[in-house]
């Protein structure tokens, strides 16, 4: 259902949208750092979506003891500040996604353009997408993907959603930022209640808030960090553009334990990046970076994207999961001062059967 608010409900639509995601709002309460939920996640849209996804592509593992669906939502918007909630196909639990934004009239690359403001797997059911205009008047429109997992039992049988869930978890940590600036919230698996050494990380994300009376903050980052092989945990990055803004930034992490119950194998979980500096593919303000991949030998479970700067900034416009030789498709641009500055990477965590750990050997059927 599509809802269309005016100002003064924009506030409380927010809240209730992302409360969704086990999420308190900024502007429904203090804003706070601390592990666990976050208290301070606010930021206003005038325009929101729920809906399941439709399914256009699939990943799995060498051994096709993990499979994930890729799902996209349709288009929401036109609107200043349009939000969507995209939820996972039955039989599988939402790890990661992507969001994508256009003009209203349909222009991948418009002027001025908006940018991202969130882009985090709500575990276990959905992916939520967020985004903005910036101190300039641009309706445009917002798509979210979600993607989800399951793994297969020594039976070759499909896990439930409900015995997967239960070998799952999610932490967040939240950074609030008093007086604006760059500003990076960095959570580790381990923070987590529920961790037990040796967990994997299949999912995460970043989140931006702000007050309705504010400016705005946006995201320029949004990644995997640790060992490339074990990765630790999930780190968002954000800054205000041109006008002094305070707000909260979130990052989110997806736990699985590595042998999980009922499944009678061992998995183990690994991110990939590429990085191409912004003014190698400069246009109209955008610059792109394409991660490549093979969904029939990775089961990708989530994309991240950072845009590096050293000028007046480089904001998240595109971070799009696909399903063909590439995993991960990232745009960024600058907004109103010329900034070619730095690179754009892109990222994409993927899981796969552990053949060294497994009880019953990943080639078994």
């Amino acid at each position: 259902m599509v809802h269309t608010l005016n100002a003064s409900a924009k506030l409380s639509l927010h809240c209730a949208f992302v409360a969704a995601a086990a999420v308190t709002l900024g502007g429904c309460s203090a804003a706070t750092e601390r592990n666990g939920t976050p208290e301070a996640v606010a930021h206003p849209h005038s325009l929101s979506h729920s809906q399941v996804g439709e399914p256009i592509g699939y990943y799995h593992d060498f051994f096709y003891r993990v499979e994930t669906v890729l799902a996209q939502c349709d288009w929401v918007g036109p609107s200043d500040m349009p939000a969507e909630q995209c939820y996972v196909p039955e039989g599988y639990v939402a790890v990661g996604g992507g969001v994508e934004v256009q003009g209203e009239n349909g222009e991948m690359l418009g002027t001025p353009g908006a940018m991202l403001v969130s882009s985090f797997p709500a575990f276990p059911n959905f992916f939520v997408g967020a985004s903005k205009e910036h101190l300039d008047w641009y309706p445009h429109k917002l798509r979210a993907y979600v993607i989800g997992m399951r793994i297969q039992d020594s039976s070759g049988n499909w896990l439930s959603a409900a015995q997967l869930r239960s070998q799952m978890y999610v932490v967040s940590h939240a950074t609030f930022v008093p007086d604006g600036g760059a500003a990076a919230a960095l959570v580790n698996l381990s923070s987590a209640p529920e961790y037990q050494p040796g967990d994997l990380l299949v999912g995460g994300g970043a989140a931006q808030g702000f007050d309705i009376s504010d400016a705005g903050r946006l995201l320029y980052g949004s990644q995997p960090f640790g060992d490339t092989s074990h990765p630790a945990g999930w780190i968002g990055w954000s800054k205000d553009h041109e006008i002094a803004s305070p707000g909260t930034v979130v990052a989110f992490a997806v736990g699985m334990r590595a042998c999980p119950a009922g499944a009678n194998r061992c998995f183990s979980s690994q991110y990939t990046s590429v990085g191409a500096s912004a003014a190698s593919t400069y246009d109209n303000g955008y610059s792109y970076t394409l991660l490549g991949g093979d969904a029939s030998l990775f089961a990708l479970t989530s994309i991240g994207g950072v845009s590096g700067w050293s000028g007046a900034g480089r904001l998240l416009t595109h971070m799009i999961p696909r399903a063909d030789d590439v995993f991960a498709e990232i745009r960024s641009k600058d907004h109103h001062f010329f900034d070619n500055s730095g690179n754009l990477t892109a990222y994409g965590l993927t899981v796969t059967c552990d053949t060294g750990q497994s009880p019953t050997p990943c080639f078994v059927p």
